[in-house]
């Protein structure tokens, strides 16, 4: 559909990399791209939305604490679950489990 609109794709990531797209409707659509790989290269673009980044680490950070403070339940089992939604809001559990 951009195609159509005479854009050209600049992404300057690997498929596989990142969800989003880049396109341009420049008359020079390499210097666009070059100015991204520049950016992306210098780290003010990340493949990997900010956002998502956080939320990982929050998630490991919480689940490497819990294994490192819990203790083995009646049934031989650590109770992870209960104690991970302890620092998360439910919605926010939700809106990334689907």
């Amino acid at each position: 559909m951009l195609r159509v609109a005479r854009c050209t794709e600049i992404t300057p990531f690997l498929k596989d990399q990142l969800e989003y797209e880049f396109w341009s409707q420049s008359s020079n659509p390499l210097m666009d791209q070059n100015t991204l790989e520049i950016l992306y290269h210098s780290g003010f673009l990340n493949a990997i939305p900010t956002n998502v980044f956080n939320l990982s680490n929050q998630f490991w950070k919480c689940f490497q604490k819990l294994l490192e403070e819990s203790k083995i339940g009646y049934n031989g089992k650590i109770q992870i679950l209960s104690i991970i939604a302890n620092d998360f809001e439910y919605e926010e559990l939700q809106k990334n489990l689907k």
